[in-house]
């Protein structure tokens, strides 16, 4: 026999899913906050009384809205989780709903234990309903809890207002007006203009605490910061078109670049529906500010940031100001989401990007920027019940990176900029920097003046002079071995990029071979069994069988051949050679990539007829070869462009061997050129900004050099190397 049970939650429930699934009184307080908004309230004040005694003390929150009737309150207010606001989906006067979960009133019982409604509607009724949310602590189940309500008729004008006693303790400290004035300024967006007029005021002049009534007022969104150093503004349409605007603040009177473009969607890996972004139309304003410490200095002049005293805010201060800027914020009807814009919420993950890429990505203590969205319905980007953000969706992610895509326009921008000015670090050739480390020919200069100067016999100056000499020839020696280690650890960090063909390569030799040795095994195990060589009745031929073994000792070639490629990298000592091969290197790296010359419909040619040898280390001229490879195709996968090429030519230069190796892609702007071969400098969404760094430094340490030739078809280097012995 099937009986029938019903849930009955006891009351303690209402606890769980209002106080203490939020993450603090702040969003309790918003949340009402947003509550008169969505009442077509046209302002809220929040009023603090008697605060210097916690026995009368009183948080009132008061709107002009249009209030709820008797019946409302009764049936809607009172059943947490009802579909009233989804249904209706917007206020009489048109107003977009901030919440629709039902839950928020809820998250009140955090503010305090005792909560007066009193609300009045259009025909001046007023409803008061009083709830002591410790009733909710006891053992009852839920539907036994009673409240008490009634309806007066006050004569009041409509609106809505909620009478919290025995608030927490934590609201006697002033540190907490302070940090909720903080929230509530933030929540309001300083970027974007609300169609409705909404106010926020918070009332002090009851507190009992003169030292609160500096906070008496309206609240006022922070203030943007108009002196940033870089700037992107604009609008993300949901067809996937980019209309933004870049304007950089350090240099006066330059005007507002305009950056039309579009969304890759197969390079970002994007949602559509109807080939729209999943997440509607956007709006953004970035704002970003060097933070080295010349940048800094020019900031505050720029913007005349003066401290109390009329004096210029020191270095500290000023990155003090910057740290509470920063932050990505996310506001939907003007209203900010938490915990987007949080100092150290980093929900971008710039700062991860930054690490692998610091010279070309901005950190998150750099970053104040605000991005407009639309409603649940339009986004489908879904607030969580704890009001701590989005559930983390295919839209999220797809949001995450769009945002990300805009920003790499301003870095790309930015990093132009800095470049062709000097700003920020200088990056140097590890090589000229390793020599300039092991010169001891100022030293030698400088002691030999010195030692002049107090008279010094030419015997004791020589004998100084050759203790230097024999000091360089030790350091020179400790040189080569450091050379011996980047060269190395290049051949490693190359090797690493390899590994993904290698796996991809070798999965189908070591696939067949998995599954035909146990069906030879079998075979010749019935072989024995029947101690016959091929009776006539077998499934199977001594032909079939030689078949399989010769398929098994081909691709058993196939994986030493792939092996053999990546050998030379592997080597644990630099070898220099007088007659290295470069004909049949260039053929093993074209081997390497065979797999992505298909994938991408990428045709590679060697217009090469003689044998050319270089000089040098094999390792360091595969390294050049390898990574120029990768690069090209990765270029070569991106473009739509048809006949995809890539072309080397070989030819010797007096004492040189020349290697032209040019492709047909993108190409590479012209602002990005003196950048390409710096470590940590990438245009790759992902890159990490080595392959041409390394290619340069394999290059250098083997007497040549690797150029940028001037190609306005795709892209063009030039590889000098020194001429085999025998060549």
């Amino acid at each position: 026999m099937k009986n029938i049970v019903k849930f009955r939650p006891k009351a303690r429930i209402i606890h769980t899913l209002g106080s203490e699934i939020i993450k603090d009184s702040f969003a309790a307080i918003i949340e009402l906050v947003k509550n008169s908004y969505d009442a077509d309230a046209e302002y809220v004040i929040i009023k603090f009384s008697k605060l210097d005694n916690k026995t009368d003390a009183q948080i009132v929150i008061t709107d002009d809205g249009h209030g709820m009737t008797y019946d409302i309150v009764a049936n809607v207010w009172m059943i947490p989780g009802t579909k009233d606001k989804i249904e209706r989906k917007s206020s009489p006067n048109g107003r977009l709903f901030l919440g629709a979960k039902g839950i928020g009133r809820l998250a009140a019982g955090r503010i305090g234990s005792l909560l007066t409604l009193e609300t009045t509607d259009k025909n001046r009724a007023t409803t008061i309903l009083k709830v002591n949310w410790n009733d909710f602590f006891g053992n009852n189940y839920l539907d036994q809890l009673e409240f008490e309500i009634e309806i007066q008729h006050k004569h009041k004008e409509p609106g809505t207002e909620i009478i919290i006693d025995n608030i927490a303790d934590e609201w006697f400290a002033e540190s907490t007006i302070e940090s909720l004035i903080k929230e509530l300024r933030k929540l309001l967006s300083p970027a974007y203009s609300k169609k409705e007029k909404f106010g926020i005021f918070i009332d002090m002049e009851d507190a009992g605490n003169d030292n609160l009534k500096k906070y008496h007022g309206e609240i006022e969104p922070f203030p943007v910061f108009e002196y940033f150093d870089y700037r992107l503004w604009g609008k993300v349409k949901d067809d996937g078109t980019i209309q933004l605007k870049f304007q950089n603040g350090v240099l006066k009177n330059l005007p507002s670049e305009f950056i039309n473009a579009g969304i890759d969607y197969n390079e970002l890996e994007i949602t559509l529906f109807n080939n729209c972004l999943s997440f509607g139309e956007i709006t953004i304003d970035i704002r970003v500010f060097d933070r080295d410490s010349n940048s800094i200095d020019e900031l505050i002049t720029r913007s005349k940031l003066w401290d109390d005293n009329n004096k210029y805010l020191g270095k500290r201060e000023a990155k003090k100001l910057l740290d509470e800027l920063s932050g990505v914020s996310i506001f939907r009807e003007g209203f900010r989401i938490r915990p987007y814009g949080d100092s150290g919420y980093d929900w971008l993950e710039l700062d991860r990007d930054r690490v692998q890429n610091p010279t070309m990505r901005i950190g998150s203590d750099q970053i104040a920027g605000y991005i407009q969205i639309g409603n649940e319905n339009q986004t489908g980007l879904i607030e969580k019940s704890s009001r701590e953000g989005f559930f983390e969706n295919q839209n999220y992610f797809d949001l995450i990176k769009v945002v990300k895509r805009c920003i790499a326009y301003l870095e790309e921008k930015r990093f132009d900029f800095r470049k062709r000015t000097g700003r920020g670090r200088t990056v140097q050739d590890i090589g000229n920097i390793l020599n300039d480390f092991l010169s001891l020919d100022k030293l030698k200069i400088n002691i030999t003046k010195k030692l002049n100067e107090e008279n010094t016999s030419e015997e004791i100056i020589s004998e100084v002079g050759q203790i230097i000499s024999k000091e360089l020839n030790q350091k020179t020696q400790d040189y080569e071995k450091i050379q011996e280690t980047l060269s190395l650890y290049e051949g490693q960090v190359t090797l690493g990029k390899i590994v993904g063909v290698l796996m991809h390569e070798g999965r189908k030799p070591v696939k067949y071979i998995d599954e035909q040795s146990p069906r030879i095994s079998k075979w010749i195990n019935y072989l024995l069994k029947q101690k016959i060589l091929v009776p006539e009745e077998a499934i199977f031929s001594k032909e079939e069988i030689l078949d399989r073994l010769d398929g098994l000792r081909n691709e058993a070639k196939l994986l030493i051949a792939l092996f053999s490629k990546v050998d030379p990298l592997a080597v644990k000592k630099r070898k220099i050679t007088s007659n290295i091969p470069i004909n049949e290197l260039l053929n093993r790296t074209k081997l390497l990539f065979e797999s992505e010359f298909k994938k991408y419909s990428i045709t590679s040619v060697f217009n090469f007829k003689e044998e050319y040898t270089a000089r040098g280390a094999e390792s360091d001229i595969y390294i050049i070869l390898t990574n120029l490879f990768d690069n090209s195709i990765y270029w070569l996968s991106t473009s739509k462009r048809k006949g995809k090429l890539i072309s080397v030519d070989l030819f010797y230069d007096d004492d040189n061997i020349v290697i032209d190796f040019i492709d047909n892609g993108p190409g590479i702007k012209d602002e990005f050129i003196e950048s390409i071969f710096e470590p940590g400098f990438s245009t790759k969404p992902r890159g990490t900004g080595l392959g041409l760094s390394i290619a340069g430094e394999a290059a250098s340490r083997n007497g040549g050099t690797i150029k940028l030739m001037n190609y306005k078809n795709g892209t063009y280097f030039r590889i000098n190397l020194l001429k085999g012995k025998n060549a």
